[in-house]
């Protein structure tokens, strides 16, 4: 499984958030605090460098394909 395929999987799952490395410090969606709105850090799209892939692939007994550079 790629990992393009990997995070489609867990958005409908809805458990991305439970995979990311922010997820402590995270709003989990948009906020505003009076100000201009916070966007959760995802929402750049940037989630290889947020999201622990292996976790998720031992949870799911899921494997990355060969041609990926990180393996689970």
């Amino acid at each position: 499984m790629s990992k393009d395929e990997i995070i489609a999987q867990m958005i409908d799952e809805e458990v991305l958030c439970n995979y990311c490395s922010l997820d402590d410090e995270c709003p989990h969606g948009m906020t505003c605090y009076g100000g201009e709105p916070i966007e959760p850090p995802c929402s750049s799209g940037d989630y290889e460098s947020l999201i622990n892939y292996e976790s998720y692939c031992e949870d799911n007994d899921i494997e990355i394909d060969e041609s990926e550079e990180t393996k689970c």
